[in-house]
């Protein structure tokens, strides 16, 4: 037994009608198998259900996009043509704020202008203080390790009860010849009292880095081979003997430029051995240092 009945379902308003048939079996069946068909289960625009043909009295649900629905109130059937009907106006919305997604995505180029201004005065401000900052640990890391061979020197001195010479040196086995900038230095303990070091006298050895450090005695420094000597009493003499008088002088570590403004650390050396580092300003130049 058949019968139609439009339960709740809007007017036809649509050139794409749905029906939906219901078959069972027996009449006490409690759920009904639907076949939907027509453009709104497929996605079509504008489709409204106009008839729905049932089986028997129990109303029913229908959903076009499914292939199977059970049953339900006719409140249920017009909610879903509802649902069917304003399936493209959700569509365009859903468009609609995608669009506004991507317009507000990146930036204009007024504003790209404007952060690569800001980026170029940041850098602009920012490199010259840090080559500056750069150089002042420089200066003041090859002046400390200088001063810190100094300080070994004295002590060996005293300790090995015998001279002990800090001199400048190109390859860390040998006292440099030339009298010009130190490239490196070593020290040792001038056991046989030649001013020349020998297999096992060498104590400490180090380097002068990088190129830009400018290292250079003054004119007492020099004139002895760029050589400090320690007498085993702990004090620094101006020539070789313990009689010869103390040694006042200065080692300068330099380097050319206005960054840092004090661009010169000098290793000033007492009369008693004493020694002790003093930021110089040059104006940018690296002179040889004078004694006192």
């Amino acid at each position: 037994m058949k019968r139609s009945l439009t339960a709740g379902i809007p007017a036809a308003r649509s050139r794409y009608p749905i029906t939906a048939t219901v078959s069972s079996s027996t009449r006490e069946a409690q759920s009904r198998s639907i076949r939907a068909s027509g453009p709104c289960s497929a996605g079509a625009p504008h489709a409204a259900v106009t008839r729905v043909t049932v089986a028997h009295q129990s109303p029913v649900k229908v959903v076009p996009d499914l292939s199977l629905v059970h049953a339900a109130s006719g409140d249920d059937v017009s909610r879903e043509a509802a649902r069917c009907s304003a399936g493209p106006v959700r569509a365009h919305q859903d468009r609609r704020r995608t669009v506004q997604r991507k317009k507000i995505q990146g930036f204009t180029f007024v504003e790209l202008i404007v952060v690569v201004a800001v980026a170029a005065i940041l850098v602009g401000t920012a490199v010259p203080s840090f080559t500056s900052l750069m150089n002042s640990n420089r200066l003041a890391t090859q002046a400390n390790d200088l001063l810190g061979a100094i300080m070994i020197a004295r002590s060996e001195a005293i300790r090995l009860n015998r001279r002990v010479i800090l001199c400048s040196s190109d390859d860390g086995v040998n006292c440099a010849t030339a009298t010009s900038r130190w490239n490196g230095w070593l020290v040792f303990a001038d056991n046989d009292r030649d001013d020349v070091p020998d297999s096992g006298e060498v104590l400490r050895t180090g380097t002068i880095s990088p190129a830009t450090v400018m290292v250079q005695g003054s004119s007492r420094i020099s004139g002895q081979g760029n050589r400090i000597r320690m007498g085993a009493d702990g004090l620094v003499r101006a020539a070789t003997g313990s009689s010869a008088a103390l040694l006042q002088a200065r080692l300068s570590v330099c380097i050319v430029g206005t960054a840092p403004q004090q661009n010169t650390r000098e290793i000033r050396i007492g009369a008693g051995g004493q020694a002790q580092i003093v930021a110089v300003d040059n104006s940018g130049t690296c002179p040889v240092p004078s004694n006192a």
